[in-house]
């Protein structure tokens, strides 16, 4: 792992950021932390943002410093096209390019390279697929169907590592350029570009660009479960990381370690450590409507992919509330996935009840989430990162891994969701409580109510695997890794 120490005076170090943000997450992982005001605060320092929502334009205005600037990702570049000339010579390298990967019968497309990467290491999720394949494949949609399930993606030869790696580099392949994309680094110079969530087709053109033109580049992995869920890493000549977890995996199954691989801790977790963000508990109950002394549960929903059961639970949860089983003052906080489209469809009949709050998908809600993960008093979920959040904070937490009254298929069980590499690796940790009963997640809550305390140690030892170091300044340290020399 590298050394974060800060770039000596008079050392060369780049002056000309590009940040490429292709998703929501990307976005409010970067714009809602520290990371673009360090750098713009920093003497000769530009930063440039490329992503895909206008309302990121308004953060960045936000910033209120010209050293920051925002293009939409799709149509990054000002004014005019290129020249004749280099439209000519952009459109014949992509014919070839295009030749070239219809020769392979297009098997070194993303979804293609996606399904061999996971299927060449057996990981959970190429399983899981697969078993969902042969229960219901008229069920899935299409483009799921195409990038995980589909085994015609990955043939000839599924299970070679060297018809893999020919095709990966044939991916990458520097004839292949957007001409939109060629325009915008044509128009700007960059001394490096920075790629979060950097296995998602929608950054290849700016890998493309950077590549062609000898730019350092510096690949941030999204999130903790990526290396084991999302496919093979795009190049970088460096990657960041959130955790010692992650290192291992970008070890074991991407061949990426040492020197090329830096360890920064969660970015978008500073806030928790921020002086004057924490609320009072009886300040902020008294803003939810709720009595000092009530005891708080929050429930951090999944999408409905992945949390059909969900609502079944929630109702047995709720019978026991007014059930008084977990005592005379407790409420319930079911708290919408951020990107779960059917909310009110699945968690509507829970609106209005008494002692229950359910919040709307929300990304930017930052202040308020580190007060609700802060003072409540035990979170709950079905394999999400919320749990981490919450032992972030030290707050009990509970992995949901029944189905309540739901008689689910063997691929929608919310049990088989802890075989992921990811969250097995959080299990056997012992910092979250694994119930597999509606009476274990009464017992659980009850006991957690009465002695917090209790597997104390699981969650110092899921803190030191997957959030260290945790101290408020992984912005800090991202940004000395990017100014560093990298």
């Amino acid at each position: 792992m590298t050394d974060c120490s800060p770039t000596p005076a008079g050392a060369d170090r780049p002056r000309r950021l590009l940040f490429v943000l292709p998703n929501r997450f990307a976005s409010r992982n970067i714009l809602t932390s520290d990371i673009p005001a360090i750098l713009a605060a920093t003497e000769g320092v530009t930063l440039t943002v490329v992503s895909l929502f206008a309302d990121d334009e308004q953060r960045v205005r936000a910033f209120n410093n010209t050293n920051i600037t925002w293009r939409h990702l799709a149509k990054p570049a000002k004014g005019s096209a290129l020249p004749w000339c280099l439209r000519l010579k952009y459109a014949l390298m992509n014919a070839v390019y295009g030749l070239v990967h219809l020769l392979l019968l297009k098997k070194g497309r993303h979804d293609a390279l996606f399904y061999r990467f996971h299927q060449l290491h057996n990981l959970f999720i190429h399983r899981w697929w697969a078993a969902k394949r042969q229960e219901a494949p008229g069920s899935l949609d299409g483009e799921v169907q195409k990038k995980l399930i589909d085994p015609t993606l990955a043939w000839p030869w599924p299970n070679s590592r060297g018809v893999f790696d020919l095709l990966l580099s044939l991916r990458f392949w520097q004839w292949s350029c957007n001409p939109g994309v060629e325009a915008f680094f044509e128009q700007n110079q960059f001394d490096l570009v920075v790629f979060n969530f950097v296995q998602t087709s929608p950054i290849f053109p700016y890998i493309m660009a950077a590549k062609r033109r000898g730019i350092n580049t510096v690949g941030i992995v999204g999130s903790w479960d990526n290396p084991t869920t999302k496919g093979p890493l795009y190049p970088c000549r460096r990657y960041v990381v959130q955790n010692r977890y992650m290192a291992e995996m970008l070890k074991q199954y991407h061949a990426v370690e040492g020197e090329k691989v830096t360890i920064v801790g969660w970015p978008q977790m500073d806030i928790y450590k921020r002086p004057g963000i924490l609320a009072q508990r009886g300040e902020f109950l008294a803003t939810m409507g709720l009595a000092p002394g009530c005891r708080l549960l929050l429930f951090g929903a999944s999408t409905k992919r992945f949390g059909r059961h969900e609502p079944s639970v929630l109702r047995h949860l709720l019978r026991q509330l007014e059930g008084g089983v977990y005592g005379p003052e407790v409420a319930l906080v079911i708290r919408a996935h951020p990107g779960d489209h059917h909310w009110q469809e699945r968690l509507g009949e829970f609106q209005g009840r008494t002692r229950v709050m359910v919040e709307p998908p929300n990304y930017t809600d930052r202040v308020h989430l580190t007060n609700l993960l802060r003072h409540a008093d035990i979170v709950m979920s079905t394999a999400g990162t919320i749990c981490l959040d919450a032992v972030a904070f030290d707050t009990c937490a509970i992995s949901i891994a029944f189905d309540g009254d739901e008689q689910l298929a063997p691929g929608d069980q919310a049990a088989l969701f802890y075989q992921s590499e990811h969250y097995a690796s959080v299990i056997n940790t012992g910092g979250t409580r694994y119930v597999e009963s509606c009476s274990e997640l009464d017992q659980a809550i009850n006991s957690y109510l009465q002695d917090p305390k209790q597997d104390e140690a699981g969650r110092l030892a899921l803190r030191a695997l997957h959030l260290e170091p945790f101290d408020g300044k992984a912005g800090e340290r991202l940004v000395r890794t990017l100014l560093g020399g990298v």
